[in-house]
């Protein structure tokens, strides 16, 4: 919207400013007249003036002082003054002027068209200057608005960050209560597959041992009980083999080391063709009970997708202490995969497999690593903080 500009005209004769209005009123601005210097003075309190035309010579104060009353207030301290004076126009007089804040000093009788002339640049100035000022204004405003939006964004984001913390802190929970059920319902399974199967499996196979050696039994029936004995000697060695899987006993009776010596003797014993190097330079002591299933899980796995997807022909298997930290080390020379692509990778169970792997360790509190590419094999790493200090491992393997 259009604001029109101010002119203060300032004569102490009515005629004069009669007349200087007749010739500003040709311009776009509204002229407020003053009889007296000390009128001008109430009219800068009033109106924001975009130029002051003022005569020297008035009675009481003349437009020198005038000039410097405005020069020392903060609202009018720029304003420009152009002085009139059909009397006071030599040199010493104009300088005068000029010192006491005047842009322009124009003697009487003026023409009006220079009057004019200058008028018009000093309110192009004027109009520049608010235009300027309503720019920094807006942009001020723009800026702040900017700052509260960025700040309500940032705290909206904020509180979506604490509520993800929050759901990822509850999700580990739960993740974590769920191993940890999934490992007491392994325990519960397979003791009951020692305790009833197992059991009963020994019986019948005591039985039938008890009625093949009893006399008068035919050579027939001999050659059947035989046949049967076999199936369940094998059938007992399955039983055995699933409680293993579930829970090998190992683990709770001896340790996490000897279970581990058991894993490898499987895999070496089920797939011939593979060698896996150990080398355990911790001993059972050494490490936190509540890690122990957790490290027996993580090599149970990485056996797992080594004899079923990465036809190595052999692996390596380091447990031992560096730094403060009880460190895992695996690897083998099979075909490896993309490890961009994991869970993704070819087969679902071996990218299930690896992610299991990372959430045991990771919510047991420790670090997880996976290296592979295609044709290179396959590096696992997994890491915890302990308590006391471990024996760092050298590069001799058994």
């Amino acid at each position: 919207m259009h604001e029109q500009q101010k002119i203060l005209i300032v004569d102490d004769k009515p005629e004069n400013l009669f007349a200087l209005k007749k010739v500003l009123d040709v311009l776009d601005a509204e002229v407020i007249q003053a009889a007296s210097a000390n009128d001008a003075l109430v009219a800068s309190l009033n109106h924001e003036f975009a130029l002051a035309i003022v005569d020297v010579q008035m009675p009481e104060m003349d437009g020198y002082e005038l000039a410097e009353l405005l020069r020392d207030q903060k609202h009018t301290r720029n304003l420009p003054i152009i002085f009139l004076s059909a009397v006071f126009y030599d040199e010493h007089h104009v300088f005068r002027g000029y010192d006491a804040g005047a842009v322009d000093f124009i003697t009487k009788p003026y023409h009006p068209k220079i009057l004019l002339g200058k008028a018009a640049v000093f309110l192009e100035l004027f109009r520049q200057r608010m235009a300027g000022k309503r720019m920094a204004a807006e942009l001020k405003e723009a800026n702040q608005a900017l700052e509260a939006r960025v700040r309500e964004r940032t705290a909206k984001l904020e509180r979506a960050n604490a509520a993800l913390k929050e759901s990822e802190q509850k999700l580990r929970s739960l993740s974590g209560r769920l191993l940890s059920a999934q490992e007491e319902e392994r325990k519960r399974i397979a003791a009951e597959l020692h305790d009833s199967i197992g059991s009963t499996l020994g019986a019948i196979k005591f039985s039938l041992e008890s009625t093949f050696a009893e006399p008068g039994v035919k050579a027939e029936t001999r050659q059947t009980i035989a046949a049967i004995v076999q199936m369940t000697v094998h059938a007992i060695e399955e039983v055995r083999r699933i409680i293993g899987n579930l829970r090998p006993p190992l683990l709770d009776r001896l340790g996490l080391i000897s279970a581990i010596a058991w894993l490898q003797q499987q895999y070496e014993t089920l797939y011939g063709g593979i060698a896996i190097r150990k080398q355990i330079v911790v001993q059972e002591k050494d490490i936190p009970e509540e890690l122990k299933i957790v490290i027996f899980r993580v090599i149970q796995e990485a056996f797992y997708n080594m004899a079923k997807y990465s036809r190595a022909a052999e692996a390596h298997l380091v447990l031992a202490g560096q730094d403060g930290r009880l460190e895992l080390h695996f690897r083998d020379d099979g075909i490896g995969f993309n490890a961009q692509d994991v869970p993704g990778v070819e087969g679902a169970e071996q990218g299930l497999g690896l992610t299991s792997m990372r959430e045991r360790v990771e919510l047991s509190g420790g670090q997880f690593a996976i290296e592979a590419a295609a044709g290179k094999g396959t590096r696992i790493q997994a890491s915890w903080n302990v308590p006391q200090a471990l024996p760092a491992f050298s590069t001799t393997s058994r």
